[in-house]
């Protein structure tokens, strides 16, 4: 087969040009111009069976992402695969905020709670060199991933694999100049109802409650403590949360409220001051 039937014929399948684009160039190191510019190029036959292979894995609904065993972030790269949630661009917020409200110098604090394959840690550790970074995460797989990519990234943070809903004891109190967290915010009824791709990925990572606001719950009301006068909490959003997160907020002592809206207009992150 020639790289163009390759292209036609993955684009059938998929009926996504990008991740088209993507499978060829991981796989045949083909650039999309190349594809145009040499369109009967003659293709390796066992390279081509990988290539289908990842298709069909693709069209079954199972990420790109663990099909290519890696994911970007923020410009660094991350392994993931089953047992880890992949991050998203929506996160990334998150690290922008925290890099654009303090300075690189800075040399305090921070923990990232839920931290899954540790993109969050290692980003905030990569821009604040000064800083003491922990993640906590629970899932041993997960955290299997967040040893690798703190290796991978040369950087060097405090992980713990442990309960975030336990793990809070061991910290004194006023220990933390920042918190932040994606945790887990889909509705337990949702979760079978969520795109196929997504139900690849580990429910732990998705599951936060009844009402989607579990975790935000106990974060709030448990490390409130370790936090220092006026330092941050920050989280992700789930869609139409927060309201209700806001409120848990302002109950707990928290003020200087800030949302922030995603590239589709949704609040997806929420701020605040420890008062």
């Amino acid at each position: 087969m020639t790289i163009f039937e390759i292209y036609k014929t993955g684009l059938n399948m998929l009926k996504n040009k990008t991740e088209v684009i993507i499978l060829i160039q991981e796989v045949f190191n083909i650039g999309r111009t190349q594809i145009s510019l040499n369109p009967d190029l003659i293709i390796n036959k066992n390279k081509k069976n990988i290539f289908f292979e990842y298709l069909r894995r693709i069209k079954n609904g199972e990420p790109i992402q663990y099909v290519l065993k890696k994911t970007d972030f923020l410009g660094i790269k991350l392994k993931v695969g089953p047992g880890v949630f992949i991050p998203r661009p929506e996160t990334e917020l998150l690290v922008e905020y925290i890099c654009k409200n303090f300075n690189k110098n800075f040399s305090g604090n921070i923990i990232d709670l839920c931290s899954g394959s540790g993109a969050i840690a290692i980003c905030l550790k990569k821009y604040f060199k000064n800083s003491n970074i922990w993640a906590i995460e629970k899932s041993p797989e997960a955290f299997e991933y967040l040893i690798k990519n703190t290796e991978l990234n040369n950087t060097k943070i405090n992980y713990i694999l442990g309960d975030i809903f336990t793990e809070f004891a061991k910290f004194k109190d006023e220990t933390f100049d920042i918190i932040i967290s994606n945790p887990p915010y889909v509705k337990t009824y949702d979760i079978n109802n969520l795109e196929k791709n997504i139900r690849f990925e580990p429910h732990m990572a998705l599951d936060g409650g009844i009402d989607g606001l579990d975790f935000y719950k106990n974060i709030i009301k448990l490390w409130k403590s370790k936090l220092k006068k006026n330092a941050i909490i920050i989280f992700e959003l789930g869609i139409n949360q927060y309201k209700k997160i806001q409120e848990i907020m302002q109950d707990n002592n928290f003020s200087n409220i800030k949302i922030i809206k995603d590239f589709s207009n949704i609040e997806r992150i929420i701020m605040a001051n420890k008062n």
